[in-house]
C-alpha cells in the first residue's frame, strides 16, 4: 500500500562498444539452472550453420561443456577476462539470455550498449529493459522459440536495431542511477 520509485541498478555502459556485427551469438550469462543456458545449447544443436559463444562460468560449466561436445558451432568459453567479455559482445551478432524470474538482468544492457539487440525470455526485468521487436525479442523460452528467434535476427534487422539499443541502454547508466538516487534523496528532504 506505499508508493515506490525504481531506480534501476548502474551499469557502466560506457565500456561497453559496438566493433562489428560478426557470424556469432552470445550467451554471457552465469552459468546457472535459473540462466537456463542449456535451452540456448540444445537450440545452437539444431542449427549448425548458426554460430554460438558461450563465454561464463557457473555450476553448469561442465554440463555445458558435455551438450556442446561434438558440435562445431558451439563454442563454451568459461570464465573469461571482462577485456575479452567486452571484445565478444562488442563483436557478436546478438545476444541471448534465458533466465527466468530476473529482477534485472545487466547482460542485455550491456548487449544493448554495444548496440547488439538481445533474445530474452519474456519475464521480470526484461520486460523493462529490453523493447521487443525494437532492441530484441522477448520470448517465453522454449528450444523451438530461440530457434525462431535467431532465425528472425537477419543481419539486416540487427543492423537496423543498433541506435535503439544503444539509446536505450543509456536509460540504465550509472549517470541515470545517480539522478534517480538524488531525486530521491529530494523528495526525503522536503518531506521531513
Amino acid at each position: 500500500g506505499r508508493d515506490s520509485v525504481i531506480v534501476y541498478p548502474p551499469v557502466d555502459v560506457k565500456k561497453f562498444l559496438f566493433k562489428k556485427f560478426g557470424d556469432f551469438y552470445l550467451s554471457a550469462g552465469r552459468l546457472d539452472k535459473i540462466k537456463r543456458v542449456d535451452l540456448i545449447v540444445k537450440a545452437f544443436q539444431k542449427m549448425p550453420d548458426k554460430k554460438l559463444v558461450v563465454a561464463s562460468g557457473g555450476p553448469e560449466l561442465e554440463n555445458i561443456k558435455v551438450l556442446a561436445r561434438g558440435f562445431k558451432n558451439i563454442t563454451v568459453l568459461g570464465w573469461t577476462s571482462d577485456e575479452k567479455l567486452r571484445e565478444l559482445m562488442g563483436s557478436c551478432r546478438a545476444t541471448l539470455y534465458m533466465s527466468e524470474n530476473e529482477d534485472f538482468g545487466m547482460t542485455p544492457v550491456e548487449s544493448m550498449a554495444c548496440g547488439k539487440p538481445c533474445i530474452a525470455t519474456d519475464f521480470g526485468g526484461m520486460k523493462e529493459t529490453i523493447v521487443h521487436k525494437k532492441t530484441g525479442l522477448l520470448i517465453p523460452g522454449t528450444v523451438d522459440d530461440i530457434i525462431n528467434a535467431v532465425q528472425w535476427f537477419t543481419l539486416e534487422r540487427c543492423k537496423a536495431m543498433k541506435t535503439a539499443c544503444q539509446k536505450q541502454a543509456k536509460k540504465f547508466s550509472e549517470e541515470e542511477h545517480v539522478k534517480g538516487m538524488k531525486r530521491i534523496l529530494e523528495k526525503f528532504k522536503r518531506k521531513s
